[in-house]
C-alpha cells in the first residue's frame, strides 16, 4: 500500500512537470512567432 502511494505521488509529480514543459514550449513558440528578431 505504501509503495502504491509513492507511485501515485511520482505519477502526479511527473505529469505536473510534463504539463509545465508543454506550457513553456507553447509560450516559447508564441514568443518566437511574435518576436522573430530575437531568434
Amino acid at each position: 500500500m505504501q509503495f502504491y502511494q509513492h507511485l501515485q505521488m511520482c505519477i502526479i509529480f511527473f505529469s505536473f512537470i510534463y504539463s509545465h514543459i508543454q506550457i513553456s514550449w507553447v509560450a516559447y513558440n508564441i514568443f518566437k512567432l511574435f518576436f522573430p528578431t530575437f531568434f
